[in-house]
């Protein structure tokens, strides 16, 4: 956790820095193309072609054509190129050529359709064909933006510059409407602006070309076994060892409406071409899934301390992920300033949003990253693309059009961008294995995330923060099995030693003699028949339990609970009273036999943190005990005392004691201390030595205490010549405040008990 907080603080500076460059890289970019502008205002314009590929209207198609014919560059021609006679946008491109002066705007439909690439790239390779051997620069627009008068002058100055192979602009979408897909669909573009700018990537809807690159490279052949217009562009670039110039004049505004519908498919197809054509995509994937998973661990974190009430741990989640939050709000509105600035050069207006604008873009930002992470890895296994009625197969970078139809009108008014997209996962069985896997592991994240916000075991997870720090190497070791200091509670007060960790006068980890007589044996024989009649008269108690156990090799600290217990039907009621305090588990096993469990932390939030219901066997809870809730009952610890007996006298090499007039607090107690030397056949696989505690005057169990077998993972080294002389402790209960028999009903271990903190709140399922 403290390495993903600190990577999604850099994270949070890194949106700044970037936005920051890109400012400059604007700035530098405008200044250079303006002095550029200025020196060749002289020279003779080059004859320039912009070529255009249509299928289907777009909403704004008509004043895109007509912009594209009012240009302040006297020396170009427009050429489109239609789909179908019977596509809707050949009565509009024809309605703009009459509007235009005559020649400007050829308008032509396609003769021969590829199924060997998009047809988009179909279309401008005819178009390219058919220009006459004057024209010199080509420049290329998609039907959805609307140029400025100025765009093409601008566009086409940079390629005066010999050290310059590609013009290119850039798209910006900007929001018009409250639409969610229209906003995330701004929120993703804005984000992708800063390296696609800073990396100098050609976009194709706003680009230029040298006829004579464009011959050379074979760009046109390219065309014609691509599904995209703009892979094949950086190809050649590349392969020129040319500078892709940014040009802030072709940076173009995108008005056009996106629906929730539309948004995913559109992000998943964008990305699927960068798959295809972009040697960075695994950095763009990378990119996408870390930063959701950097957040999700940093908002983890502040729920995981909400649930433990602890504030520190809070903060330290809190922070960053707002910061980031932050940092990315802020990053869109710094980027659209940029956007802002250029546009207001030109004379176009982009009106400034309000607050609800700026709440939206907060509230919807972690569903764009969502979708961003899942478009990212959704594209790695496309290999079907329906777009705007044509279906394409992805082989590899072999394209295939595999059904084709003449587009259909969209509905009359509509202002959304033409055709939604469907994009087809793979067909073949491994890349479905790979989604399957993609969606069981979301599936696993999101499980264990809203599992382990709870901690409905007995188990500690936070050490006391009143345990004094003074270093021992007995049985009861610090947290982690580690040689760091740790002393936990003790019972009288007195300082805890190497031998008495909890300050009882009685050593935990004595050898005991070397053999064991059948007068012992007849001696334990009577305890435990005593022991078990006391404990199996027990219907009810209550009391105090300080414990700890060794988790996952590890010792956890000592804890001290409440609890209450009835023995028939079984019902157990939990209480933390150190720094978990406020957190309670409620286990019933109800009159039909079913069991049901209920458990809640108090935290800042109050209700705002439910009570959950899961069963005692749910996966999280096997993290936090070694046993499942019912085991403190006190039947399960008759039968386990039992049980410890059996085994004892199963292994002839075992050695029992009993020891009688052993002080504990202000009790006196019978301590029955069972060992098997070696681990032999006979020998119990889980544990090597125990050692209990019961009140002679009762016979109530007072503290148990169960160690590993020496040199096992957490054996203590205090010995350098005897390195497992002290043998590692697995188990540490002690029961303080006991009484039995105390009339409690069923009744009294209700939800809505007083003396519970639960009340009447609702209760939300965990399992």
């Amino acid at each position: 956790a403290t390495i993903a907080v600190g990577m999604l603080i850099a994270m949070a500076v890194a949106q700044f820095v970037g936005v920051w460059q890109l400012a400059r890289h604007v700035a530098r970019s405008r200044t250079a193309n303006e002095r550029l502008a200025a020196e060749t205002a002289d020279q003779p314009l080059p004859k320039v072609a912009i070529l255009l590929s249509l299928r289907g209207a777009d909403p704004d198609l008509f004043d895109g054509l007509v912009a594209l014919g009012h240009q302040d560059h006297d020396n170009y021609e427009v050429v489109v190129v239609v789909d179908h006679e019977l596509d809707p946008s050949l009565a509009v491109a024809r309605r703009a050529a009459e509007a235009l002066p005559p020649g400007r705007l050829r308008v032509d439909v396609i003769r021969q359709r590829s199924t060997q690439c998009g047809l988009k790239c179909c279309a401008l390779a005819q178009a390219y064909r058919s220009l006459d051997s004057d024209v010199k620069i080509i420049a290329l627009v998609d039907a959805d933006i609307v140029v400025h008068p100025t765009w093409l002058r601008r566009l086409v100055a940079p390629l005066s510059d010999e050290r310059v192979g590609v013009v290119t602009g850039a798209q910006w979408f900007e929001p018009e409407d409250g639409d969610t897909g229209t906003w995330i669909r701004s929120i993703w573009n804005a984000g992708a602006s800063v390296p696609t700018i800073m990396l100098g990537h050609p976009w194709a809807g706003s680009c230029a070309l040298r006829t004579a690159d464009v011959d050379t490279t074979r760009l046109v052949e390219r065309w014609e076994r691509s599904i995209i217009d703009d892979g094949p562009i950086a190809a050649v670039a590349h392969e020129m060892k040319r500078e892709v110039r940014f040009v802030p004049d072709a940076w173009m505004i995108n008005r056009e409406h996106c629906s929730r519908k539309f948004v995913v498919p559109y992000l998943t197809r964008m990305l699927t071409w960068s798959r295809l054509y972009e040697s960075t995509y695994p950095i763009t994937v990378g990119h996408a899934v870390g930063t959701l998973a950097l957040w999700g661990i940093a908002w983890y974190t502040v729920w995981r301390g909400l649930v433990l009430g602890d504030v520190s741990l809070i903060l330290f989640g809190l922070l960053p992920a707002l910061l980031f939050w932050i940092a990315a709000a802020a990053a869109f509105w710094l980027v659209r300033g940029v956007l802002r600035r250029e546009a207001r050069r030109r004379d176009i207006v982009v009106r400034r949003k309000g607050f609800l604008d700026m709440v939206r873009v907060v509230v919807l930002l972690p569903v764009t990253y969502l979708i961003y992470a899942w478009s990212s890895l959704a594209a790695l296994t496309v290999r079907r693309v329906l777009w705007r009625g044509v279906e394409y197969r992805l082989d590899g970078g072999v394209v295939r059009m595999t059904h084709y139809e003449p587009y259909r009108a969209a509905p009359p008014g509509t202002r959304s961008s033409v055709g939604t997209p469907t994009i087809h996962l793979s067909q073949d069985r491994f890349a479905r294995a790979g989604v399957g896997v993609f969606f069981l592991g979301l599936a696993i994240q999101l499980t264990l995330l809203s599992q382990m916000t709870w901690s409905p075991r007995y188990a500690a997870v936070i050490a006391p923060s009143q345990l004094n720090h003074q270093h021992y190497t007995s049985a009861v070791r610090d947290p982690g099995g580690d040689s760091s200091p740790t002393t936990p509670n003790t019972n009288t007060g007195d300082p805890p030693s190497d031998i008495d960790p909890a300050g009882t006068h009685e050593s935990v980890a004595p050898d005991p003699p070397p053999n064991t007589s059948p007068e012992t044996w007849n001696e334990v024989d009577r305890f435990a028949e005593r022991v078990d009649s006391v404990m199996n008269q027990i219907a009810d108690f209550r009391g105090v339990l300080v414990k700890q156990e060794r988790l996952f090799g590890k010792l956890e600290p000592l804890v001290t609970l409440e609890f209450r217990q009835l023995s028939t039907p079984l019902c157990i009621h939990v209480r933390w009273t150190d720094v978990n305090q406020g957190r309670e588990v409620l286990f019933r096993v109800e009159e039909d036999d079913s069991e049901t469990m209920i458990a809640r932390q108090e935290t800042v939030l109050g209700a705002l943190v439910p009570t959950v219901s899961l069963s005692k066997d749910h996966p999280f809870t096997r993290t936090l005990s070694n046993h499942p809730i019912d085991e403190l009952s006190m039947e399960y610890l008759r039968e386990q005392m039992l049980r410890y007996v059996r085994h004892a006298r199963r292994n002839p090499e075992s050695i029992v004691e009993l020891v009688n007039e052993v002080p504990l607090d202000a009790r006196t107690c019978q301590r029955l201390t069972i060992v098997h030397p070696r681990q032999t056949e006979l020998a119990p696989k889980g544990y090597h030595r125990v050692d209990m505690y019961f009140d002679m005057e009762t016979g109530y169990p007072l503290r148990w205490e169960k160690y590993d077998w020496p040199g096992s993972e957490g054996a203590d080294e205090a010995d350098p010549q005897n390195p497992t002389s002290i043998p590692p402790l697995l188990e540490y209960y002690e029961v303080k405040q006991f009484e039995a028999n105390l009339g409690q009903t069923l009744d009294d271990f209700r939800n809505d008990n007083p003396e519970f903190g639960f009340g009447r709140a609702p209760i939300v399922p965990l399992d």
